[in-house]
């Protein structure tokens, strides 16, 4: 280091206190094949404008349809909706599921969502999805824009930056993720981005006004700007990394890049913290928030690693799906980012993160938490971009970056080459997009899940849905929630069999309305199974037969009335072979039967006693009806038969939360012989009732029983 005032520093050194800035490299310039036509260049931003255009406009109008086909559920459409129609209503970010679950009384206690104030008032003055949704396809479509100046910004040509940008237009996860209801991740990439590319290019006022608006986001963005400011430094250290392995240099204090990476890396701690104690702490002082719920752990805040969550341990979770994940995401930017590998610094918190957590839907595609690793993965990709072995560079590279591309990439670095690679990419990933139809919807990703056009059997759930006046008490199944989330005191059943459920409801205390999708009956809680059929306690206000969840029905409490229906009702008229029926294994087994009426029997195997069949959980609109079952018995020991008298079959009908209609036992002489014998009981269906099933039980080792088939029938 050169004397204080003696003049710059000696090449090689930093210079100290005393000593001149560092001056910044030359810009680079574009490559030799770079067009120069003016009128060629500024026509690319209108491309990327209309690229951008198209992909908000593609997931706004796919999102409606999923919407429509019921595809929506509480997590997490529910929850933004209730939470943003409070917020404009003077309250304060409340949604009942984040209550229910974790006792939450905020969504601000649970994300550092603050910049939805700047949508609640628009959401309060249209409280439809598709407002979300158009917000949600425009804040993950807008990150393009300071991803193509990035990379312009790191010495990218115009053609490579918009490639870029493109690429992350189409990246499958990405648009999975938008895909999938409504999350503050939407925000992340472009908040992310915009502060990544306003740093770099040394834009420090700007730069630290999107820096509030990113803090004002989420909470992961401190954590993931912090590796921003990080790599800066990184950057501007990098020439001297000998002197500094060797001792020989002193920090550039007067550096101004390396002062505003420090900054901003101290800045990002602080508003982590700062942000943890709002959640934790101030919400609930300042603005009367209810008292942060103790023990809170997990992704949605702490202070240290145990409270995440994190740890060592949780590596062998989905160890092999952790790994497949992250080569899935750095293939479908045709690992790019390895071009640099000091760039990865940008993604490794976030990898970190997801190999030590033990929630195995992090690393799912198909969620919003790919939107989180989307920032620092395509930035990471501008940083290397420059370093693509074709064009070569017109000019003398900045320092550490190779002269020349090596002559083993020369064959591969065509134009035509690079160009049908770059294409093949973003066409890869439009495939594996549900756009693509290339992959099913038996993925575990939510997003995969899609409608494509409005199913008509969906009109019934959103008519039903609307007969429940605004501001009334409703308890619904967590996929049809989002029709009533406009609502302070409506309250979602969780997915899963739930006892911990905090809903304000009892069997003496009931809620005015219950709204049912026949796909979820199984987390009904006891309580409300035994109160909604129970003609003191509620009445069946209305019915939408055969919607995308399954039938759903309306409770309302008091109601005597007809209920109202929607859609086809179930004629009754029903023949159901043993292939339609749920068999336990061990016990029973199916084969072809030209006897049977169905051309199949069920076959109990040898000293099977219980369960043997249920099903069909079909659906019966009121009426009158007859149960026929087709059967036969046979004795387990040839030639030593049970006694006529003893029984040998228990027949039952269950239906959803009602009493039972028959319970009927059948002795062996009933049904003993070589063919099938028809048993029949007529049952009175008085309201509708879904998932109604016949199972059969056998009651002795001593003989076997055969099912052809159960016929439903309306009676007379």
């Amino acid at each position: 280091m050169s004397p204080a005032g003696s003049g710059p520093a000696a090449p090689g050194t930093l210079p100290g206190p005393g000593d001149p800035e560092i001056a910044p490299p030359p810009p680079r310039t574009p490559p030799v094949s770079e067009p120069a036509d003016p009128g060629r260049r500024s026509a690319r931003p209108w491309a990327l404008i209309v690229a951008v255009g198209v992909f908000v406009l593609a997931i706004t109008v796919v999102s409606e349809l999923r919407y429509y086909a019921l595809v929506g559920s509480t997590w997490d459409l529910g929850i933004y909706q209730q939470a943003l129609w409070s917020a404009a209503h003077g309250g304060p970010f409340f949604e009942s599921a984040d209550y229910e679950t974790g006792g939450f009384g905020s969504l601000l206690q649970v994300h550092s969502a603050f910049v939805l104030y700047l949508l609640a008032p628009a959401y309060g003055a249209w409280p439809d999805p598709l407002l979300l949704f158009a917000v949600q396809a425009t804040a993950v479509g807008l990150g393009a824009f300071p991803l193509y100046y990035l990379a312009l910004s790191r010495g990218a040509t115009r053609s490579r930056s918009l490639g870029l940008a493109v690429l992350y237009l189409a990246w499958a996860p990405a648009i999975d993720a938008a895909l999938y209801d409504f999350h503050i991740e939407a925000f992340v990439p472009v908040a992310y981005l915009t502060v990544t590319c306003l740093w770099s290019t040394r834009r420090y006022l700007l730069g630290s006004l999107a820096f509030v608006g990113a803090v004002a986001t989420m909470e992961v963005l401190p954590v993931l700007l912090a590796f921003v400011g990080a790599l800066l430094v990184a950057e501007r250290l990098a020439p001297q990394w000998k002197q500094i392995l060797r001792g020989g240099w002193s920090l550039p204090l007067r550096d101004r890049e390396v002062i505003a990476g420090v900054a901003l890396f101290v800045a990002c701690l602080v508003a982590y913290y700062s942000l943890l104690e709002m959640r934790t702490e101030l919400l609930s002082a300042w603005f009367g928030f209810p008292k942060f719920p103790t023990g809170a752990v997990g992704y949605v805040s702490g202070s240290s690693p145990a409270a995440l969550q994190l740890s060592p341990s949780n590596l062998s979770v989905v160890f092999y799906q952790k790994v497949t994940y992250w080569v899935l995401l750095l293939g479908l930017v045709g690992f790019l980012p390895l071009l640099r590998p000091r760039g990865i610094l940008l993604v490794l918190p976030w990898i970190a993160f997801t190999l030590l957590t033990p929630d195995p839907l992090i690393t799912v595609v198909g969620y919003q938490y790919a939107l989180v690793a989307a920032g620092p993965l395509f930035a990471a990709g501008a940083w290397a971009l420059p370093f693509l072995p074709w064009p070569p560079r017109a000019t003398a590279p900045a320092a550490g970056d190779p002269a020349r591309p090596r002559r083993r990439w020369r064959r591969w670095a065509r134009p035509g080459v690079v160009a049908t690679g770059a294409v093949a990419l973003v066409g890869l990933n439009l495939l594996l997009t549900p756009f693509g139809g290339v992959v099913g919807s038996t993925l575990p990703g939510v997003a995969y899940s899609i409608g494509q056009s409005f199913p008509p059997a969906s009109a019934g759930a959103f008519a039903l849905a609307s007969l429940v006046p605004p501001g009334a008490s409703v308890i619904a199944s967590d996929l049809l929630f989002p029709l009533v989330a406009n609502d302070p005191q409506a309250y979602s059943l969780i997915w899963m069999p739930d006892t911990n459920v905090r809903i304000p409801f009892n069997a003496s205390h009931l809620p005015s309305y219950v709204l049912i999708a026949e796909g979820r009956l199984r987390v009904v809680p006891p309580w409300l199974t035994a109160t909604i059929y129970n003609a003191s306690d509620f009445g069946v206000r209305g019915v939408a037969w055969g919607s995308p969840v399954g039938t759903a029905v309306l409770f309302e409490a008091g109601y005597g009335g007809a209920p109202s229906t929607w859609g086809t009702a179930p004629s009754g008229t029903e023949m159901i072979p043993p292939s339609a029926l749920s068999i336990p294994r061990s016990e029973a087994a199916i084969s072809d039967d030209p006897t049977s009426p169905t051309g199949q029997s069920l076959v109990t195997l040898p000293e099977a006693t219980g369960l043997l069949w249920d099903g069909p959980h079909s659906d019966l609109a009121p009426g009158s009806y007859t149960v026929t079952f087709w059967l036969r018995a046979f004795p387990t020991v040839p030639g030593a038969p049970p006694g006529p008298g003893t029984p040998v079959l228990s027949l039952v009908a269950n239906e959803f939360a009602q009493s039972g209609w028959f319970t009927r036992t059948i002795a062996y002489s009933v049904i003993a012989g070589a063919s099938f014998v028809p048993v029949s009981f007529s049952i009175e269906v008085t309201s509708p009732s879904i998932s109604v099933a016949f199972p059969g039980y056998a009651l002795t080792a001593s003989a076997g029983v055969a099912l052809g088939g159960i016929q439903v029938a309306p009676a007379g």
